[in-house]
Parts: structure tokens; C-alpha cells; sequence
């Protein structure tokens, strides 16, 4: 075929393309990201059970800065790496989360990690508690 002075070749065969943008994308560390959030995840999970089982509804838990992932900068890795972990805390069990209603992170050069949770009751649960034993006192008493 000719088309502007320049001969075309149409192929029958497969076309080569070569390297994607896809194959690329998927060589990229998400392997190794999804370790480092597991492993994360692990260590923060003990620190919970653990302060949970002393008596604590919070942990405060040290973040790492430095990743070895091998293509990627710095401040790229702690970005998916924290957005990760936040988004596991923070998701609702129905959406494959771990529920936590309050997670925050404080950044800067040593990050940190904050995970509160409910030990024993919440404030509706306790006033409604509290509720039913002033209605459950003596005449006299029911002012205090």
C-alpha cells in the first residue's frame, strides 16, 4: 500500500509491541509494598492485643521512613505504604477493613501511628447505664 510517498506493509501476522505500559505497572513493586503493609499490619495488630489485654483503648505506634524498594523514592513508598495502612485501619469490617472509627497519623521526620478503640463501654452505652441505676435508687438518693 501507498499512502503520501511512504509504502506500508500490512501485517498479517501477530504484531510485536514490545514493553508495555501494563507490563511495566505490574513489574512495579506492589509485591513488595503489599509485604511491608502486612508486616506493618502484623506489628501493629500485637500492639493492640497487647494494650488491649493490659487494660488500654490506644496504641501510638512508630511508623518507618525508610523502604527498600528498589524504583521508588522516598516520599512515593511512605505515601502508599501510610495510605495503605490508614485505609486497613480505618475501612469498615463490611468493606474488608479492620473498623477502627478513630486512626489518625502524625507526620513528620519520626511518624507516628494513633489507634483508639472502645475498652468496655461507649458514652450512649454508660449514660444509658447510668440512666437506669439513678431510676433504680432510693427516693432520696435519685438527686446525686
Amino acid at each position: 500500500m501507498y499512502v503520501c510517498g511512504i509504502y506500508m506493509y500490512q501485517n498479517k501476522g501477530p504484531r510485536v509491541r514490545g514493553l508495555t505500559a501494563r507490563e511495566l505497572f505490574a513489574k512495579s513493586r506492589r509485591k513488595v509494598i503489599a509485604d511491608i503493609v502486612q508486616d506493618q499490619i502484623r506489628v501493629i495488630d500485637a500492639e493492640i492485643s497487647t494494650n488491649h489485654t493490659a487494660g488500654f483503648n490506644s496504641i501510638a505506634h512508630e511508623l518507618p521512613v525508610n523502604f527498600n524498594i528498589g524504583g521508588m523514592d522516598k516520599a512515593d513508598a511512605q505515601t502508599i505504604v501510610y495510605s495503605e495502612i490508614l485505609s486497613t485501619y480505618k475501612e469498615s469490617e463490611d468493606k474488608g477493613g479492620k473498623g477502627f472509627d478513630n486512626v489518625y497519623i502524625e507526620p513528620g521526620e519520626r511518624p507516628k501511628l494513633y489507634i483508639y478503640w472502645v475498652n468496655g463501654m461507649d458514652d450512649d452505652e454508660r449514660r444509658q447505664r447510668m440512666e437506669f441505676i439513678k431510676s433504680c435508687c432510693l427516693p432520696d438518693n435519685r438527686k446525686k
